[in-house]
């Protein structure tokens, strides 16, 4: 669903929460507040909504597809309940907590760094067609790393315009594709350069809004 509607954000099930609008005052402080922290709340919040949010994704899904998402959201619940029953809270978070921290930071950097703060449509009540493969580059960003890194450790996950381009395409097998990413941008620019904005900002804003060339 998400390759089929990038380009329109408030059909996309992954950016419909932004084309909301921006929530309330207090949502936005804290919001702020952890995005200056470093605390990955944006990072938690994408994995429960598109993941653990059933009656959300009961929206998106029907029947034998729901009832797959149901049974494995509750495999692995039992999963991380039977490991700190065994394991004990306190042992657990002590295990495995910074592992944990510290891959939400890095999985929030890559998550925010895909389709936010770049124009997007909105469908409203419209009857739109979905954005063909090859037209959905314009809508996404990519990070560059170093090659290795970018290789061996996130399987090209960073290329993601190529990624939309050609999505059937497995990630470990796109740095055989000689593609122009136009929205291309180092990793370390695009931490530093957003995190200079507020997340309110960053989130709910475009670079049209801003004139930030992010």
């Amino acid at each position: 669903l998400h390759h089929r509607w990038t380009g329109w954000q408030d059909r996309d099930p992954t950016t419909e929460v932004l084309a909301k609008g921006a929530p309330g005052w207090a949502v936005r402080w804290f919001s702020n507040i952890c995005w200056w922290l470093w605390i990955p709340i944006f990072s938690f919040f994408y994995r429960f909504q598109n993941y653990w949010n059933l009656p959300r994704l009961r929206k998106w899904l029907s029947g034998r597809a729901f009832a797959i998402v149901c049974l494995n959201a509750l495999a692995l619940a039992l999963g991380y309940a039977v490991l700190i029953y065994f394991v004990n809270v306190h042992l657990f978070f002590h295990l495995f907590g910074v592992a944990i921290y510290l891959s939400w930071v890095i999985t929030e950097i890559i998550i925010l760094s895909q389709h936010t703060h770049i124009p997007q449509k909105k469908a409203g009540e419209k009857d739109v067609r979905p954005y063909r493969y090859e037209e959905q580059p314009i809508f996404t960003r990519s990070l560059r790393f170093p090659r290795w890194f970018s290789k061996i450790v996130l399987l090209n996950f960073d290329a993601h315009e190529l990624h939309h381009a050609f999505p059937t395409i497995p990630g470990y097998d796109l740095s055989k594709f000689p593609y122009d990413a136009a929205n291309e941008i180092s990793w370390w620019s695009f931490v530093w350069r957003s995190r200079l904005m507020r997340a309110d900002v960053f989130l709910y804003q475009d670079r049209n809004d801003t004139g930030q060339d992010l």
